[in-house]
Formats: structure tokens, sequence, C-alpha cells
């Protein structure tokens, strides 16, 4: 709480400090002045923080949607059949083909000779032929 006081010098008081003005406006003034924030600035101060809270609710609720879709996206990769749709079953072979080139253009990510390794496997280490078919073995489709 902060206080205003008007003194009045002692000279108009009529020069004895015992004698006390009669007249109401002779008096010392003491106005008492509210400390703390004006109305107006309370009202912002509330409006602040409604607009913090909805802003900071907003946020959440992305975030959760993020992560939520994210979630299902990771999820549907997985797959429910085992069965990755990206891999084909079998593969033509065009001019200029290696199993090598094959193992690359599936894109399983990893290490390229396991998929070479199993492509062997599937389909034998023979010469490719244009136009034959390579089979794509089903543990790389999994």
């Amino acid at each position: 709480m902060a206080a205003i006081i008007h003194l009045v010098p002692e000279h108009e008081l009529g020069g004895t400090p015992a004698r006390r003005p009669t007249r109401s406006h002779d008096h010392p003034h003491l106005r008492v002045v509210e400390g703390g924030r004006s109305d107006t600035a309370l009202r912002r101060r509330a409006v602040y923080r409604q607009r913090r809270l909805v802003v900071a609710g907003a946020a959440t609720l992305v975030a959760v949607l993020a992560l939520s879709l994210f979630s299902s996206v990771e999820a549907s990769g997985a797959g429910s059949s085992g069965v990755r749709a990206d891999v084909p079953s079998q593969h033509v072979v065009r001019s200029g083909d290696t199993l090598w080139s094959i193992a690359h253009s599936l894109h399983l990510g990893g290490d390229v000779r396991d998929v070479v390794g199993a492509l062997t496997d599937e389909n034998g280490s023979a010469a490719l032929i244009p136009g034959h078919v390579v089979r794509i073995p089903e543990s790389l489709r999994s």
C-alpha cells in the first residue's frame, strides 16, 4: 500500500506549531492509493494467461496427434499378414541385370550380401538371361 501525503508549510499555518488549521482545505491531505496493478492491468494479465494456456493445450494436442500418427504408421508398416507389399514376388531379368543389381533394387536395407545369398539359394547360381524370371524368396518379403 502506498500513501501520498500533502504537507502544508508551517508559515501557512500561522507560524505557531500548536495551532491547527480549522478549514478542511487547510488540513494536510492524505490520500490512500491502492498498491499493485490496476484493473486494466489485471485483466490484461488474465487474458495473457488464458492465451498461454490455449497455446500450450494446442501444442500438446498437436504433439499427441503426431505421436499417434507416427505410431499407427509404424504399426501398419509391420503388416499383419507378414508380407511386405513393396517387395515383388518375382523379377523379370533385363539386359545387364545381376543378382547384386536386383538385390539393390529391392531396397530392403541391411546387408546386400544376405539378399544376394537368399536370391542365389532360391534361384541357383546359373547365369541370368534376359526374359527369365527370378523368384524373390518369401523370407525377403516378410
